[in-house]
């Protein structure tokens, strides 16, 4: 049973956005949406207003990042559709940028001997890699070659808590 009444308000609903589709894309003083369409395209939370048409700005609002007066009398279409091409062509840069600047990283060797600790170890007497950054001429990644020297650290023995003691 819940099959048919799917299946019986998807047919609905296309019987409704029909006209009123048809009268959108073709506005005109003579042919206003009838009342009974056009209370049953905001109940489906159709568009009713015209769309922009391609590579033309809406006239609205951008709908996605403002707090409209009459959300009904948006163009989502057109907004949609000026949205999806902005971020094709966002990806299409990125991916052209990343492919132009993707490099090999820089090859560090560090030249602090291994089994030393101290040569390097601050800022002021830090190894300086040229090249390295987030610049516009920089590479961002590096593969560093070196050794860890192992670095004594002192234990100290607690006395035993009250609670442990029998």
């Amino acid at each position: 049973m819940p099959g048919r009444w799917t299946v019986g308000a998807a047919v609905g609903a296309i019987a409704l956005m029909a006209p009123v589709t048809a009268s959108a894309a073709a506005p005109g003083p003579h042919s206003p949406v009838p009342a009974p369409q056009q209370r049953a395209a905001d109940a489906l939370g159709l568009q009713t207003t015209p769309a922009a048409a391609p590579g033309e700005r809406p006239r609205s609002a951008n709908p996605y990042l403002s707090l409209l007066p009459d959300p009904t009398k948006a163009d989502y279409i057109g907004w949609r559709r000026i949205l999806e091409t902005a971020g094709d062509e966002r990806a299409q840069r990125l991916r052209t940028r990343s492919e132009a600047t993707s490099r090999p990283p820089l090859a560090v060797d560090d030249v602090e001997p291994a089994g030393e600790r101290g040569d390097n170890d601050t800022v002021p007497t830090a190894q300086r890699v040229r090249d390295f950054g987030t610049g516009r001429h920089d590479n961002p990644r590096a593969h560093v070659q070196g050794a860890l020297a192992p670095e004594h650290v002192e234990t100290t023995d607690l006395p035993r808590g009250e609670e442990d003691h029998q």
